[in-house]
This record gives structure tokens, C-alpha cells and sequence, in this order.
């Protein structure tokens, strides 16, 4: 059960960094209540929003003198403008987690750092709407701190 407390209080950090930066606020509705997602937009969302999810990651780190914790998150732009406009939301959000110092509870923050570079169209089955998505992949490295 404690990984999953891991996984709460990361997924808060990144919310966090991302609703910090300006750029991508401005991209989702302005504040307070910025298109960010964790894990899914809510169906019918309004574009353009920002989603992320963990996609992996080898978890707890035991061989280090402190508990250790590492995790891999997807973080996308997602727009009906373009694959430009996308890709701008992608830029944003690469300023916003790469190599920041992510802040999460109880936790020391060893390394944040963006990661490759996804690129997605999908078309929506009912209404025939095309989309586009662009992101990354955020790897992040905890130690417990004491």
C-alpha cells in the first residue's frame, strides 16, 4: 500500500510544477482551474489540456543506505489546433519538469528529467473530432527524507 502513497504524493509534484509555470497554465484555461489531468482528461474535456500518468519505472530502490523511490511518468499537450500547437504544449510542459528540483512530500528530490519525445493523432469514434498529443517521458528519483 505504501507505494501507492509514493505514487499520490509524485503525481502531486508534477501537478504542482506543471500549474507553477505560466506557459502551460496559459495553454489550459488559466488559473484556478487549469486543464490538468492525472491519469485520464474527463470525458468531453474541453481542448486543449494537459494529461500524465505513471508508465513505469523500477519503484523502490533498496540498495542505497536510504529508502529509495524512482518512477517514470508520460506527461502529453493535447490539442485540436495542430500537431504544432501540440508540440508547443509539449515544449511548455519539457520547461516546466526538466531538470527541476520536483517537490513531494516527504521526499528529497535526486533527479527530474524529461525523456524522449512522444508524438500521437487519434480521431474521436463519435464525433469524428481529430486530436493531436505530443509529450514526454519524465524520469524522477526520490530518497526518503528523514
Amino acid at each position: 500500500m505504501e507505494g501507492f502513497i509514493h505514487m499520490n504524493e509524485i503525481a502531486d509534484g508534477i501537478y504542482n510544477a506543471l500549474y507553477a509555470s505560466s506557459d502551460v497554465v496559459g495553454q489550459v484555461g488559466g488559473t484556478p482551474n487549469p486543464r490538468i489531468y492525472r491519469d485520464l482528461a474527463p470525458q468531453g474535456a474541453d481542448l486543449p489540456y494537459y494529461v500524465f500518468q505513471r508508465s513505469g519505472g523500477p519503484g523502490d530502490i533498496n540498495d542505497t543506505p536510504k529508502e529509495a523511490h524512482e518512477a517514470l511518468y508520460l506527461v502529453q499537450g493535447v490539442t485540436e489546433v495542430s500537431p504544432a500547437a501540440a508540440g508547443i504544449m509539449a515544449g511548455y510542459s519539457r520547461t516546466a519538469l526538466h531538470r527541476v528540483t520536483l517537490t513531494v512530500a516527504n521526499w528529497v528530490n535526486i533527479w527530474c528529467a524529461c525523456e524522449g519525445h512522444v508524438e500521437l493523432t487519434e480521431i474521436d469514434q463519435d464525433t469524428g473530432r481529430q486530436s493531436w498529443r505530443q509529450g514526454h517521458f519524465v524520469r524522477i528519483r526520490l530518497a526518503k527524507s528523514t
